[in-house]
């Protein structure tokens, strides 16, 4: 899907879907009681988009508008930038390659692989959005008030988003653990090929859901910049 289409809701997020399908079969052997990653990441999304600044939107327009300000279009090419990187990033992780990992008997170095692929979108998407708060801010008026509001919804949100995000490891830890039990050749190559692809497909979804209040911010630029007359 390239930069131009607009992106689902928090609602209907891809991660949340991918989720709740690899949990499906651990769910069913057992009892109802606390609700799953996905039910929780759900109900989270479901509020947080509720109050949210705005569905995601395409950064390409942004890139692209003829009356888009410098600073909006550094920010929105930045973003794609910044996509694009990760993403690459995280195709080319060699511990999801189909080839048996050396001591990769367990979930451990998958784990740490998943775990260092998220720090690097936290801290990436992290620097991202303060630089697209600061062209909101440069701006003044409302968009400097809505750059305030982020940042404090995102100091007060963080904590509980960075802790749903923490249990991504330990749920694919789980569907690694049924893949291996079901396979006839635990040491080959075809069902972790499988789990590999698995791991990116939750990866990128993550990534995306990590990039929607940068794209929401974005958006808020450039339904500005459609008001404002063609500049420099």
């Amino acid at each position: 899907m390239g930069p131009g289409v607009r992106a689902a809701g928090f609602n209907s997020s891809a991660l949340v879907r991918l989720l709740a399908a690899l949990a499906a079969p651990e769910l069913a052997g057992e009892a109802k009681g606390e609700p799953s990653l996905a039910e929780s990441l759900g109900r989270w999304l479901d509020w947080t988009g509720a109050i949210s600044l705005s569905a995601a939107l395409s950064v390409g327009a942004v890139a692209e508008a003829p009356g888009a300000t410098a600073a909006a279009k550094a920010a929105a090419a930045e973003c794609l930038r910044a996509r694009a990187q990760l993403a690459k990033a995280i195709a080319a992780e060699p511990v999801f390659a189909s080839e048996p990992v050396a001591g990769a008997a367990d979930f451990l170095p998958y784990r740490h692989a998943v775990m260092a692929q998220q720090r690097a979108m936290e801290t990436r998407i992290a620097a991202l959005r303060s630089q697209v708060r600061r062209a909101l801010a440069g701006r003044g008026g409302a968009l400097a008030q809505l750059a305030a509001l982020d940042g404090a919804m995102d100091e007060a949100l963080a904590a509980r988003e960075r802790a749903l995000l923490a249990g991504v490891p330990a749920l694919l830890e789980k569907r690694f653990a049924r893949l291996q039990r079901e396979t006839d050749d635990p040491a080959g190559t075809a069902w972790r090929a499988a789990i590999g692809q698995e791991l990116k497909s939750v990866l990128l979804a993550e990534l995306e859901l990590r990039l929607q209040p940068v794209l929401g911010l974005l958006e808020a630029l450039e339904q500005e910049d459609m008001k404002q007359p063609a500049r420099a």
